[in-house]
């Protein structure tokens, strides 16, 4: 990375007129001295970049100072690095629903670490939709890295209706189920005796964050209706029409 000398920490420094010019003429370097060109575009490899810091001479050819230091001012400075998705393995595979904040995670391959390094922050992580995971660079790192993600709908949890019983050739419209189901064939006719699994459709109340079920089966029993065979009295033969 190119290191950006305009973040240095200068706030303790006297003679700003001079730090001015300095850092007019350099883009980035790791030593330099009043009156002498610096090293330009100098690369350093991160993350060892919060370990190392750039000396800078602040004495001109003969040894007097020139710049005004206070004597317990180091004269070392951290420079700012700018975040890149390139430090950071992001999962932004979909995830389901579940009426919680949904994380990702997040790793550095580069060995950043979280509330040294960077912060992490969400919107939008709860609900079905685009959820934003949003990377701060703090300590030595500036910037933001933005990652997006799918929280996706959940499949409802449902039971499924039981002693549904018809009566032969009669349709399914005539048969009433529990709130949320829907019979997928209403104008089917009951034409079969015993159990038929029949397919119906569950609709959850929450449909912005839950599947509609088209493939529910729910169990139908005929029973055969049962005739009562009138019973005749015996009667005693009297030679008459009885």
């Amino acid at each position: 990375e190119y290191l950006d000398i305009s973040s240095f920490d200068t706030s303790g420094i006297n003679g700003r007129d001079s730090m001015d010019y300095l850092f007019e003429k350099c883009n980035s370097l790791t030593s330099v001295k009043l009156g002498v060109s610096c090293r330009e575009n100098v690369r350093k490899q991160l993350p060892a970049l919060y370990h190392d810091s750039f000396n800078i001479s602040w004495k001109n050819s003969m040894g007097k100072s020139i710049v005004d230091l206070p004597d317990t001012f180091a004269d070392t400075f951290h420079a700012k690095a700018k975040l890149t998705k390139g430090y950071f393995n992001v999962d932004t595979s979909d995830v389901v629903f579940t009426g919680s904040p949904r994380y990702k995670a997040c790793a550095s391959d580069s060995g950043l670490r979280e509330g040294v390094d960077y912060e992490e922050s969400y919107s939008d992580n709860v609900l079905c939709g685009k959820a934003t995971l949003l990377i701060t660079g703090i300590g030595v790192f500036e910037g933001d890295l933005i990652y997006h993600f799918n929280i996706v709908k959940a499949i409802p949890t449902y039971e499924i209706p039981t002693e549904i019983i018809a009566r032969y050739g009669c349709r399914l419209r005539d048969l009433s189920l529990p709130s949320g189901f829907s019979w997928n064939n209403p104008d089917l006719s009951v034409d079969w005796y015993g159990a038929r699994a029949v397919s119906a459709t569950y609709t959850p109340e929450d449909t912005a964050n839950y599947q509609t079920v088209e493939d529910a089966e729910i169990e139908v029993r005929v029973v055969r209706e049962s005739l009562s065979v009138p019973s005749v009295d015996n009667r005693i033969f009297t030679g008459e029409k009885q």
